[in-house]
């Protein structure tokens, strides 16, 4: 991200400063503290005695290495922060694929296996919600359902070839619906792949690299 340099070169400048103000100030002390030791206060509560003048420099020193903990605490929170902006830039480059059914359950698994392969994934809970989504979203890849309610999968798959924008997304449809009518339906609208539940992970994610391959060829 564009932002993670500026961060870094910030925390050279607190790191220098956390280490180098506390010996600075230290040495200071050292070289007045030895002139200013010698000098005999004449006049006042101190006649005739010799003034501690190193006080003053210590506290400076103990408010110095305060300062140094805290700037050092500074760090640490922008190594974090640091760490987090590169872990959401890696997790932002991912190719997005549109997960959209009905059930909870099918969709919070597919999740799952999306995301250990790699990707990024966004779910809608029906068509409605699909379409909704679409409007800004521009998936690599749509996995859709047909049985939904409020619409269904044959009206989110005619929406995204009536959409110029993504037009071109390739879609895998999966369903328990394994007639030769739902499959011409599908063929007709351009639906790339038709998949019948229930099916192995290792098919369907085959069926999605090769649907990418495909447009990328």
């Amino acid at each position: 991200m564009a932002g993670v340099p500026a961060v870094g070169t910030l925390m050279n400048v607190i790191i220098f400063m956390a280490l180098g103000v506390p010996l600075y100030l230290g040495a200071a002390q050292t070289a007045l503290g030895a002139v200013l030791q010698g000098v005999r206060v004449r006049d006042g509560a101190y006649a005739g005695g010799w003034f501690d003048w190193l006080t003053p420099f210590t506290v400076l020193t103990g408010i110095s290495v305060c300062a140094a903990y805290i700037l050092l605490g500074a760090c640490w929170l922008i190594l974090k922060t640091e760490g987090r902006l590169q872990r959401v830039s890696r997790y932002m480059a991912r190719p997005l694929v549109l997960v959209v059914d009905d059930s909870i359950t099918i969709r919070r698994v597919t999740e799952r296996l999306l995301g250990r392969n790699g990707y990024r994934v966004a779910t809608a809970k029906d068509g409605l919600d699909a379409m909704a989504q679409l409007q800004t979203l521009e998936p690599v890849a749509i996995l859709l359902d047909i049985e939904m309610p409020r619409a269904d999968g044959f009206e989110v798959a005619s929406f995204v070839r009536n959409t110029g924008r993504i037009r071109n997304v390739p879609i895998i449809m999966i369903t328990s619906r394994s007639g030769e009518k739902h499959r011409a339906r599908a063929a007709e609208i351009g639906v790339d792949r038709y998949l019948i539940k229930p099916y192995q992970e290792e098919q369907l994610m085959a069926e999605i690299q090769d649907v990418l391959g495909a447009r990328r060829a």
